[in-house]
């Protein structure tokens, strides 16, 4: 296995990780924990978000995820393009 695609593989594990931590936390499975004195401080910092929060942070989840397809594609036409080991870094 070459370098390249084994930062494509490492990036792709890393890039699933992150998806799954904002899917959890999306869904509040992370922060089910919270009880007891602390709650209603948790739900007080809740209900501030500002409102442009869902796009910074679906923006956040699409960059890499652009980043890796163009890697992917650019692998897929030139194994030794220049520009892939540094797509598959900003993954």
């Amino acid at each position: 296995m070459n370098k390249n695609k084994l930062m494509m593989v490492l990036g792709a594990i890393t890039l699933t990780l992150t998806l799954l931590v904002q899917y959890l936390h999306q869904f509040s499975v992370i922060d089910s924990h919270n009880h007891g004195p602390t709650a209603a401080h948790s739900i007080e910092i809740s209900n501030t978000l500002p409102s442009y929060f869902n796009i910074v942070n679906g923006t956040f989840l699409i960059v890499p995820v652009t980043l890796l397809l163009i890697a992917f594609l650019i692998m897929r036409v030139s194994n030794e393009h220049r520009l892939l080991p540094l797509l598959i870094t900003l993954v």
